[in-house]
């Protein structure tokens, strides 16, 4: 017997090899939810964020889908069925077409596909790979402000989690921030920025 698979508040690099993914639901996977998580896929020649082997996810909410090459979510089951270009191949799926595919029965809505822009993704020794020197907190030190919607425009999801990895508060109201309007929202991924 499996224990349901609830992958939140994540920040999580698919790693290295010829082929990678940063969640893998397998074929005895039968109730797999993912909230509130910044995936990427930084290296490989096939990077897939979420790869579904035979069961879908139960529910893809409020997650960033990041350095993807190949496809964001590879349904490998039903080939990401009624996709836009109506090609059945399971690559081509895009975040729009995963949101709308019926075999994820909680539903998948609020992700997207923006650049976290971390405080230092690969740390002094300039290796995304080598954890211990590398700061995944969000920052805003850009010379164009992108992706408002990691660090203040996710789905409210308290009923399901209420602080970040550094046990700080996961608030409901933007404090900092190019906004900065008291919007209601949620940083996406493991550490909350306001």
């Amino acid at each position: 017997d499996y224990a349901a698979a609830d992958i939140y508040n994540n920040t999580i690099d698919g790693g290295s090899g010829v082929t990678s993914y940063s969640v893998f639901v397998d074929s005895i996977s039968t109730t797999t939810n993912l909230k509130n998580n910044i995936l990427m896929a930084t290296s490989g020649t096939n990077n897939y964020c979420l790869y579904e082997e035979t069961n879908p996810p139960l529910e893809i909410k409020n997650n960033d889908f990041i350095f993807c090459s190949t496809s964001p979510y590879f349904d490998n089951d039903a080939l990401c069925t009624g996709n836009g270009d109506n090609d059945a191949n399971p690559n081509t799926c895009t975040l729009t077409e995963m949101e709308a595919l019926i075999d994820i029965t909680g539903g998948a809505s609020g992700n997207v596909s923006l650049d976290p822009m971390f405080t230092d993704i690969d740390g002094a020794d300039n290796n995304a790979l080598t954890m211990a020197d590398n700061d995944w907190h969000l920052t805003t030190d850009a010379p164009t402000y992108t992706n408002a919607n990691v660090l203040e425009g996710g789905l409210d999801l308290s009923a399901n989690f209420t602080t970040d990895k550094d046990a700080q508060t996961r608030t409901a109201v933007i404090t900092k921030g190019p906004s900065n309007t008291g919007a209601a929202g949620w940083s996406m991924g493991a550490y909350e920025f306001d």
